[in-house]
């Protein structure tokens, strides 16, 4: 049962995908784009039905430090048309 709550629970990743989406206004298509994965997925993590591997928190870091000290390359990895 403790297994269960913890899925439920929304991870520092999942907090950082959101407040991304919300900053630079993506969508589910979008930010899935960003991240290289499918929309299912992004969906899935969203809606704390299954937990993002370790390695999306450490991706979320690394896009937001290329948000912070070089916009120009941050926007050319966000995706057309959002």
């Amino acid at each position: 049962m403790a297994e269960l709550a913890k899925l439920h629970e929304e991870t520092p990743a999942v907090t950082k995908i959101r407040a991304t989406m919300v900053r630079h206004r993506l969508d589910n298509a979008a930010m899935a784009a960003y991240l290289g994965v499918p929309t299912t997925t992004l969906i899935n993590w969203l809606g704390l039905q299954r937990r993002p591997p370790a390695v999306v928190d450490r991706l979320m870091d690394v896009l937001g430090y290329i948000e912070a000290v070089g916009g120009g390359l941050h926007d050319s990895l966000l995706p057309k048309g959002r």
